[in-house]
């Protein structure tokens, strides 16, 4: 009686351990998605600071240009390291 006892002890632990494993996999998948979601945004935004960058002319004051610049060379930097 004792070793079916002990079985089921181990059936309920490996089933307990399988269930953890799982949970542990979607929270991977999960987080892998929202990563990729991420990347697509940051790279959406990049473009938009480059048209936008290349749009500026000399009509525009120069903080907006230097602002530009840095929210551009910023955001290469991101995508350097951490997209490509």
């Amino acid at each position: 009686m004792d070793e079916n006892l002990n079985s089921n002890e181990y059936l309920e632990m490996a089933n307990h351990a399988k269930e953890l494993v799982e949970a542990a996999e979607r929270k991977v998948n999960s987080l892998k998605i929202e990563n990729i979601d991420l990347k697509k945004e940051l790279l959406g935004i990049y473009g938009s600071i480059r048209m936008l960058d290349n749009m500026i002319d000399g009509s525009c004051p120069e903080e907006i240009v230097l602002f530009s610049e840095i929210i551009r060379g910023y955001l290469s930097n991101i995508i350097t390291c951490y997209i490509i």
